[in-house]
């Protein structure tokens, strides 16, 4: 059934973000970094972001888009299906975050461990956007941006982000 291979590659997707948005924003909010100060920002999209499945998870009585939502919620929020999404997405973002600083490293950026590490998060986050033209788009953006905004220069975040693509694409080959 198309319909259902549909929502389950988009509650793949989703799942896996809403896990790496709450990485994200646990790091800003316990991590000492100049990102810190947008930890309300992220906290304020995660809650928005819960109330919008708990809306759609509460949807039951007209087959709508909503109604579909609800019901795949209700599934995905079973304590054995939603600890194996949550240790997948993790351990799968985890493993970026590690290439992320091995390409910050080869580029031979010193940031420190915890300004990399909440730019990586940020950078994954914003990767997920599906838009790009002749494959740059949002990762290279937002690398460049986030690289500025904590004073390590855009071009450095544009080495990294490059850094980081070819080293994901290697990663790939098997």
């Amino acid at each position: 059934d198309l319909g259902v291979g549909l929502r389950a590659t988009v509650w793949d997707r989703v799942s896996g973000q809403v896990v790496q948005v709450a990485i994200l924003t646990a790091a800003l909010v316990v991590l000492p970094t100049p990102l810190r100060p947008y930890a309300p920002i992220a906290l304020a999209g995660l809650v928005g972001f819960g109330l919008l499945l708990w809306w759609a998870g509460r949807t039951v009585d007209r087959r709508t888009p909503a109604t579909f939502a609800g019901q795949d919620l209700r599934v995905l929020l079973r304590p054995a299906v939603a600890w194996r999404i949550v240790l997948a997405s993790v351990l799968s973002t985890a493993g970026h975050v590690a290439v992320f600083l091995v390409a910050a490293s080869t580029v031979g950026v010193d940031g420190g461990t915890a300004v990399l590490v909440t730019i990586a998060l940020t950078v994954l986050v914003g990767s997920a956007v599906p838009l790009n033209v002749a494959g740059w788009g949002p990762r290279e953006g937002v690398t460049a941006g986030i690289f500025a905004l904590v004073g390590l220069g855009s071009a450095t975040g544009l080495t990294v982000s490059v850094v980081f693509g070819v080293l994901a694409a290697v990663a790939t080959f098997p």
